[in-house]
This record gives structure tokens, C-alpha cells and sequence, in this order.
């Protein structure tokens, strides 16, 4: 847009660049302490004030298929695999400048993670796919 400048993008990527590990820690806690079982709708319930806006995303669709929305075991799925990546991705190849703060933030992003039954269930339903990830 039209407030989408230069100076902008290098403002928002300082940001997110200081960010991620809190917030991926943050998204953590949060499908941990609801066990994976918040949907939309209930968010909505939980949150006075919430406005409802269309969150259905339609990841890799082929042009010409038909849009569908993710079940919620679906999107957990998801959630979690995006959690365990770029967790894993981190910490298998840090970069010298990055704080050891983000590094602690990513460790206890996945032992909470990892502490979560729905996970843990997950896991031992395909642990080949597990083991090659942690490879």
C-alpha cells in the first residue's frame, strides 16, 4: 500500500526480527494451554468485543480446485509442524548476532510445545516423519 515504504520494510523486518521467539513461545503457551482445541468460534465466544472476520485460509490451492476450509485437527496440525520447524530450523543453524534470548524463547516454545498431550499424541501417531524432522 501507500504507507508501505522502504524505510517501512526495514522498520517491520528490525521488528519481527527481535520479535519471532517471543511470539513463537507466546503461540506455544497458547495451544498448549488450550490443549489444541480452540477454534475460531470459540475464541470469539471467549473475547467480548471480538470482531468475526473471515479466517479461512486456503493454503497451495491449484487454480481450478475448490476452496474448502481446514478442519481444526487439520490446522493444529499445521500449527504445530510450523512451530516445530522453525524451532528446529533455528536452532540447527543459529546465527552469531542472534540473542541468547531468542534461543532460550525457542527452547521453551518447544518444551512447552512438546509438554502438550495433543503433541505428544501426534508425534507417536507418525514418529518416522519425527525422527527425520530431528535428523
Amino acid at each position: 500500500g501507500a504507507f508501505y515504504t522502504p524505510e517501512t520494510i526495514d522498520t517491520a523486518r528490525l521488528h519481527y526480527r527481535n520479535s519471532w521467539a517471543p511470539i513463537l513461545h507466546a503461540v506455544a503457551l497458547w495451544l498448549n494451554s488450550t490443549g489444541f482445541t480452540c477454534s475460531e468460534s470459540t475464541e470469539s465466544s471467549v473475547i467480548p468485543g471480538l470482531q468475526k472476520r473471515s479466517t479461512s485460509v486456503n493454503l497451495n490451492q491449484a487454480s481450478g480446485s475448490t476452496p474448502g476450509a481446514k478442519s481444526l485437527p487439520e490446522i493444529n496440525k499445521d500449527r504445530m509442524h510450523l512451530i516445530l520447524g522453525v524451532s528446529i530450523q533455528f536452532l540447527c543453524s543459529p546465527r552469531p548476532e542472534e540473542p541468547i534470548e531468542h534461543v532460550t524463547a525457542c527452547l521453551q516454545a518447544l518444551h512447552t510445545l512438546l509438554d502438550s498431550p495433543y503433541a505428544r499424541i501426534h508425534i507417536a501417531e507418525d514418529q518416522v516423519q519425527y525422527i527425520s524432522v530431528a535428523d
